[in-house]
């Protein structure tokens, strides 16, 4: 049972980055992420779950949600597709991005600074939320 709603932001001209970042991505981190967006909308709390962090200092009023690729029981690729935290609506995640964590480097580089430009224009009026398919 869905207790959470996952949102996109969508831009003005209707682009949608975390969408445009997930089509860029492999069946697998599709699939990674689609489970691990699953598992989120049934928890209740997810500042509990390694599925999710809260950011703070220059980040705050983001989260990010959680997944790994593995070989051998190691990380191989690790994920963190950014939204807004906390909830404008109560239980709504609204995604703004996607972003791949290698090491302490964030692919694209500027993911994170996107992210808070984007929940900015979200603030401002622009651009509309719809509902992540």
């Amino acid at each position: 049972m869905a207790l959470w709603r996952i949102k996109a932001y969508h831009r003005a001209d209707d682009s949608c980055p975390v969408q445009d970042w997930y089509a860029t991505q492999d069946e697998t981190v599709q699939a990674l992420f689609d489970a691990t967006l699953a598992t989120l909308t049934a928890t209740v709390d997810w500042t509990d779950t390694k599925a999710f962090k809260v950011l703070t200092k220059k980040h705050a009023g983001l989260g990010e949600i959680r997944f790994k690729i593995e070989e051998k029981g190691q990380p191989v690729r690790r994920f963190r597709p950014v939204g807004i935290w906390p909830p404008v609506a109560d239980r709504e995640f609204i995604l703004l991005v996607g972003c791949e964590k290698t090491n302490q480097v964030y692919i694209p580089p500027n993911a994170f600074a996107l992210a808070l430009e984007l929940k900015g224009q979200r603030e401002a009026g622009i651009g509309a939320v719809h509902d992540y398919v």
